[in-house]
């Protein structure tokens, strides 16, 4: 292929910078010029942007939400904002490991491998659900070496899958390519596949199937149904790989890995997989829990295939590093009065947590709601804080004081999603109440300022002694189903307790003709009942 370069600079952000990636199918290729002479001239390469460099990593994994102040807004608008908790996103120590793993893998795998194409056939493909057609594949050098991916593995909630998500926001997911005015052809740089509980291999690559659709804009599912219709598991794999030759894929990351059912045939195994990655040379990314690393890794050799292996849960350890989460946590806060975060209160999260970043957020959102909810606020104190997990995370809990004495994350997985079905129940019920609340505050409201004009229009009582009147009426139960007139009436005599009733002397303008036209008519419509 001959093609002009964008750019020489290899030290730019990222030669797509100006293109919001996320509502764009795809992107024409921009060529910037490789650093190594190895990689020049290969339009899969030069077509990537480099890794976030470290000066703009911080702030790309760094994503603050809006911190209003706690005086000006309802019970409801605080529930709002505590839900906002969950959309915090803070740079965690193996971002930048994690950045240079998956580049890495990216360059290796298109490095080992080379474009075939020929004009005189036709090999048509599906975008956005519209026809088109290209003349060429991207095929594997089977006499190179192994390829290289990287595993993200660590405990639930410490911040695996969304790091991916910001990492791979820096990456065009489609790029189009052409080499001539004739002729182009897409290179689908990664899939994410996310796998399901006991899900098996053929409908791993099922997923992979929808993964592309999903990717190339396909609405209605065309390369999914295209590999269900595999007989059998060998005949859907090399469908898969017909389709990873076809649209150049880079790599192939698969989220939750530990639900895969890893038991049966040597071909139903991971060692399936990884054959089809050697053959097509796309690199595999692997996202999971401990028990999918013991699952996965029990022989050397897989192990090396998959490559470099990024432990996340290093920082769970490091209290240090946590402290400073709780300190960014707390600059967030809905209570009365601004807390600090003592030693204590530190220390307290820390043994409640393990140090996970979701577990901490998920116990301070928890804080808030009880917090919100309850008449006499509480002090925000470790015994609070203790309290409140044991009633949201309970199950939990007894998985995080196992983590502290074995570093087993055992069952975390069930207990988290038991414990987060107990929090949502709970946190709806809250939600509501607090709706209800506005609503009926609301309704007072309108309620009240009707009392307030209708009285004050006849009578010199003052705004504030009306609506204080008003107030211990309405709090009578007696009085909830009466109509605004009985309200007057009783809002009236609760005034009178306080002195005489003052009648204004406001002046009344006399009626004009036609108010006194409508007044005559109304009385003889009433009288003569029409």
């Amino acid at each position: 292929m001959n093609y002009d370069y964008y750019s020489k600079n290899r030290n730019s952000y990222s030669q797509y910078s100006d293109i919001n990636l996320e509502e764009t199918a795809y992107v024409n290729a921009r060529y910037v010029e490789a650093t190594l002479d190895q990689d020049r001239g290969n339009p899969f390469i030069e077509a990537l942007p480099l890794p976030k460099s470290d000066d703009v990593l911080l702030s790309a994994y760094t994503k603050h939400i809006k911190n209003s102040n706690s005086n000006d807004l309802s019970k409801f608008e605080k529930m709002i904002c505590v839900g906002e908790l969950r959309s915090l996103r803070f740079p965690l120590p193996f971002n930048s490991e994690l950045e240079f793993a998956f580049y890495n893998a990216l360059i290796t795998s298109y490095r080992s491998r080379k474009r075939i194409e020929n004009a005189s056939i036709r090999l048509n493909y599906t975008l956005k659900n519209q026809e088109n057609t290209t003349h060429s594949i991207t095929t594997g050098n089977s006499a190179d070496g192994t390829n290289a991916g990287f595993s993200l593995i660590g405990y639930s909630g410490c911040g695996k899958s969304s790091s991916v998500k910001i990492l791979l926001s820096h990456y065009p997911q489609v790029i189009m390519h052409y080499p001539s005015k004739e002729e182009h052809f897409p290179q689908i740089t990664y899939l994410v596949v996310n796998c399901v509980p006991n899900s098996n291999f053929k409908e791993l690559y099922v997923g992979i199937g929808d993964a592309i659709d999903k990717a190339l804009g396909n609405t209605i599912p065309v390369y999914s149904k295209y590999v269900r219709r595999g007989n059998g598991l060998g005949e859907s794999a090399e469908k898969v790989r017909e389709l990873i030759e076809r649209f150049s894929v880079g790599i192939i990351i698969l989220d939750e890995i530990q639900f895969i059912n890893f038991n049966g045939t040597k071909d139903n195994t991971f060692n399936g997989l990884l054959t089809l990655s050697n053959r097509t040379k796309v690199a595999i990314g692997v996202i999971g829990t401990e028990e999918a690393r013991d699952k996965m890794f029990k022989e050397l050799r897989m192990a090396r295939r998959i490559g470099t292996m990024i432990n996340a849960n290093y920082y769970c350890s490091n209290k240090a590093y946590f402290s400073y989460l709780v300190s960014e946590v707390f600059k967030y806060q809905w209570f009365d009065e601004t807390i600090e975060p003592t030693v204590n209160i530190v220390d307290t999260l820390y043994k409640l947590t393990g140090g996970i970043i979701d577990q901490l957020i998920g116990i301070y959102s928890c804080m808030h709601y009880e917090y919100i909810q309850s008449k006499v606020k509480p002090d925000i104190t470790p015994s609070y804080i203790k309290k409140v997990a044991n009633k949201y995370y309970s199950n939990t809990q007894k998985v995080i004081r196992q983590l502290f004495s074995d570093g087993s994350d055992g069952c975390f997985e069930h207990f988290k999603e038991e414990d987060e079905t107990v929090i949502k129940e709970i946190v709806d019920v809250q939600y509501q109440n607090a709706h209800a609340e506005a609503i009926m505050t609301q309704c007072q409201n309108t309620s009240e300022e009707e009392v307030i004009n209708a009285i004050s229009a006849i009578y010199d009582y003052s705004a504030e002694l009306i609506s204080n009147a008003y107030r211990r009426v309405i709090n009578k139960k007696s009085n909830e189903e009466k109509d605004l007139k009985k309200i007057c009436r009783i809002t009236l005599k609760e005034l009178e307790k306080q002195g005489p009733k003052k009648r204004t002397n406001r002046s009344v303008k006399a009626p004009t003709v036609e108010q006194m036209k409508s007044f005559i008519t109304d009385v003889a419509q009433k009288e003569l009942n029409i």
